[in-house]
């Protein structure tokens, strides 16, 4: 096996650790929310802590969707009017509670861990092979989901939660893992985008 081939076999269990990481932060989230927190009803144009997470879901149930799509010959989900799609999903599930959100986030984690399963090393780098949205290498639309969006949400809402100090923690724990060797390359994009968030 040569060094590029060896690379990228690691990437699967690279990226289902990443599944993991995103779980735990979710986990991390909610269990810091007060009573008061928990039971907050947002509006479209000002979310609360539920309705943040409840579009963190909903665009993962969305990718998950695509994943799949792709794998039977199906026309993808058009993501273009994203804006529309944001105010439908939370017109949608405006009056989800906290525990529905959470399964939803638990149900759509473990698709995504079993779609990745599926995945041969070079349909997570080959955009010949296995793309979403436009030509660019799979891993690359991972990252986005189950790194850029979330990290921008997290950090927001610690900060607006008054918990800004638990950013840096749940950054540090992505780095790590974003800079694992032989996965390094391929996140190195990410890393610069999510360090920007850094108090």
């Amino acid at each position: 096996m040569n060094k590029g081939a060896a690379l990228r076999k690691n990437l699967k269990p690279w990226a289902l650790e990443l599944v993991q990481l995103l779980r735990h932060e979710f986990r991390a989230l909610v269990a810091g929310l007060s009573p008061q927190q928990r039971q907050e009803k947002g509006q479209m144009d000002r979310w609360s802590p539920k309705d943040e997470l409840a579009h963190l879901a909903y665009w993962l149930e969305v990718f998950v969707a695509n994943i799949r799509f792709r794998r039977e010959g199906k026309p993808l989900t058009d993501v273009r009017d994203y804006l529309a799609m944001n105010d439908a999903a939370w017109e949608a599930r405006q009056d989800w509670g906290l525990e529905q959100t959470e399964a939803a986030v638990r149900k759509v984690l473990t698709d995504l861990e079993e779609e990745l399963e599926r995945f041969t090393p070079e349909e997570l780098t080959n955009p010949d092979r296995f793309t979403l949205e436009f030509p660019r290498p799979f891993v690359r639309s991972l990252l986005y989901e189950l790194v850029d969006h979330p990290v921008h949400h997290f950090a927001g809402l610690y900060r607006k939660l008054g918990k800004g100090a638990e950013v840096g923690p749940m950054l540090r724990r992505l780095l790590e893992v974003l800079g694992r060797r032989g996965a390094a390359g391929w996140s190195a994009t990410t890393r610069r985008k999510i360090q920007r968030h850094a108090p």
